[in-house]
């Protein structure tokens, strides 16, 4: 399922031009990302489960919700150094790069 979510999220990704142009285009790749979002993030419970063992998964779940919180402030200087850099556009492509480095 984590995996069909990130091929979920690459799609959006490459149809990101097309989708935007229109308002219903907009709104389906709103539903499309959120959707593809909440999936991994009611899975990773049962991934820590199974990497971790009982023990330990609920310290590894909060340890990865930690991570959201740390990369989403140090998202913000990311995006005000890449943005001028690259565009708006690329820097979407290299954050889906990242993703798939980390799968």
């Amino acid at each position: 399922v984590f995996y069909l979510a990130s091929v979920l999220q690459i799609v959006v990704l490459c149809l990101m031009s097309p989708l935007a142009s229109s308002r219903v285009g907009y709104g389906i790749l709103i539903c499309l990302t959120f959707f593809a979002e909440a999936s991994c993030f009611s899975i990773h419970l049962a991934l820590a489960r199974k990497f971790v063992g009982k023990r330990y998964a609920s310290e590894f779940f909060c340890l990865v919700f930690a991570a959201f919180a740390v990369s989403g402030l140090l998202g913000i200087g990311y995006e005000m150094w890449i943005l001028p850099a690259v565009g708006y556009e690329n820097s979407f492509v290299i954050f889906a790069v990242l993703n798939v480095i980390v799968i």
